[in-house]
């Protein structure tokens, strides 16, 4: 018995697949992949199985499938090779990747660097990146804030931070800051700021976090446009949003004060130009501010998967494991927005959080002084949001491929029409509209629709609200719910749960076991 790491691609996302076959296996497993000498080194797939023909309904969903990753399922140092059978075979639902493991590519420190050395820096004027001499405080200053330092957008309140008169008195370095400001004095909107729970971040299969003694995740977006005279808009950089990392206790009322972040988290966007080969957004990581804000090359210390499949170093590199959540695509990434009817969703009873007091979800909403301060809170979200989707509606024309970033925020503004409406909406209400005529949508008035589509939101819309699918997609609910079902039956997904740990609850078991019972129903319609 050998055991097996090869690179794979399915669905149009890069994946490590790891098994345990003899070499007779393998061989037989990959009878099927063209030019299979140079594809890949091996393949698993259990020995002697059987493969029914697929109907006329499963080869429609065949062709669906193909057409969305057009037909890459294999790539090896940028060979392209069409969609196997044991892809297909996957894919309609065969169990072939039982007893196999997923995980992400995490990239490698190589590529990390050749991004940062040949993309990001000669398309931005950013330097000192590959050479790892680049920090917050820097970008900053490039973005044309200088005296306003990294410290300050990870500490100061956010009412601050929007308010420009408030913040030309609390910035670090007030003499420098008020003079960058001088020839163009700071506007509302030129810097937002938005705080709030993240249930995202935290792998609730984890001892240490999860329930019901758990760690609760939060974070803290800063979004800064570029300024006239800064280096960012000479080089058509459009805005940075900078996503602070936190995690405190459950019961933690101030989880932002005293707190420091890990894992800062950048999204550069640029004024998009008809030029192909330049990059409509970049991807940056910074240590954490206290030790220096240094530029790093990967997330480092996270769990996006299951332990036995998280890379040893604990690190997943840049760009590699950003474009996995950015829309697969390295050229022109979309901008996740703000989902808070999802952060309300996990403090519904029975789910992870629902210890977590309500009010919480929406810190900047809770700690507002004033109604013109909670105002401001609100349409902040709304505001951000609005970017979102203009950002990632261009990036949709570009590519003539609209995709669930896309799909998600513009259904969010439809179902919060007003820059107040932060109203949770239910899952069921949720369901994206149609791409072409016939295609399957989310019925709020159908029983099972709200059962599955709530199940999918709570275990899997961590992944698949950004990465492959979306969970809002019927459509793309009924193309991938065979390999779905196999893969919560394999207990390889959720990612962030071990179905296995000894204070599982049982309610939780029988939740994922109605989720498998859905998902079987759906795949037959």
């Amino acid at each position: 018995m050998h055991r097996h790491r090869v690179w794979l691609t399915v669905f149009g996302f890069h994946f490590i697949v790891l098994s345990h076959v003899s070499c007779k296996q393998t061989e037989d497993a990959t009878s099927g992949v063209q030019n299979k000498k140079e594809s890949v080194e091996s393949v698993g797939a259990p020995q002697a199985r059987s493969f029914i023909a697929p109907s006329n309904r499963d080869r429609k969903r065949m062709a669906r499938i193909e057409k969305l990753v057009q037909s890459a399922a294999f790539r090896k140092h940028g060979t392209h090779f069409d969609m196997p059978q044991i892809v297909r075979d996957a894919i309609n639902g065969s169990g072939l990747f039982s007893g196999m493991t997923i995980d992400f590519d995490s990239g490698t420190r190589t590529r990390a660097i050749a991004y940062y050395r040949d993309l990001v820096e000669p398309q931005t004027g950013l330097r000192g990146l590959h050479a790892e001499t680049a920090t917050l405080n820097g970008l900053i200053s490039y973005l044309g804030y200088a005296g306003l330092s990294d410290k300050d957008l990870e500490q100061l309140p956010s009412s601050i931070l929007m308010d420009p008169g408030a913040l030309k008195n609390s910035v670090s370095d007030p003499t420098k800051f008020n003079e960058t400001m001088a020839a163009n004095p700071l506007t509302d909107g030129e810097l937002l700021s938005v705080r709030y729970f993240a249930p995202k971040i935290i792998n609730v299969s984890d001892p240490e976090t999860a329930p019901p003694d758990f760690k609760a995740g939060w974070r803290k977006l800063v979004r800064l446009q570029s300024r006239p005279d800064s280096l960012a808009n000479t080089n058509n950089i459009d805005s940075a949003s900078i996503l602070f990392n936190f995690a405190s206790d459950a019961n933690d009322q101030t989880p932002f004060e005293g707190n420091s972040s890990s894992n800062n988290q950048v999204m550069l966007s640029r004024n998009i130009i008809s030029d192909r080969q330049d990059a409509t957004a970049f991807f940056l990581v910074y240590d954490d501010v206290d030790d220096g804000g240094k530029i790093l090359d990967a997330l480092r210390g996270v769990q996006f998967e299951m332990s036995e499949t998280t890379p040893e170093d604990g690190k997943y590199y840049v760009p590699a494991t950003c474009m996995d959540c950015h829309g697969q695509d390295r050229t022109n990434p979309r901008l996740n927005f703000l989902d808070t009817d999802h952060w309300f969703d996990r403090l519904q009873p029975d789910d992870d959080f629902s210890r977590i007091d309500e009010s919480m979800v929406l810190y900047d909403v809770r700690v507002a002084t004033s109604a013109a301060a909670e105002e401001q809170a609100r349409n902040a979200i709304h505001a951000y949001n609005r970017e979102v989707a203009s950002h990632n509606t261009i990036i949709d024309r570009r590519t003539n491929n609209k995709k669930g970033q896309s799909r998600g925020v513009q259904k969010w503004i439809e179902l919060h029409p007003t820059d107040d409406d932060l109203q949770r909406q239910p899952p069921e209400r949720r369901g994206y509209e149609p791409l072409s005529e016939g295609e399957l949508v989310w019925d709020p008035q159908d029983p099972q629709d709200v059962e599955l589509v709530g199940l999918l939101n709570r275990f899997c819309y961590r992944c698949h609200s950004s990465i492959v699918y979306s969970v809002f997609d019927k459509q793309a609910v009924y193309d991938y719910s065979g390999f779905m079902h196999d893969a919560i039956s394999g207990e390889y997904m959720p990612q962030d749960r071990n179905l296995e740990t000894t204070n599982r609850s049982s309610k939780e078991r029988a939740a994922l076991e109605k989720l498998r019972v859905l998902l079987d129903s759906v795949s037959r319609q």
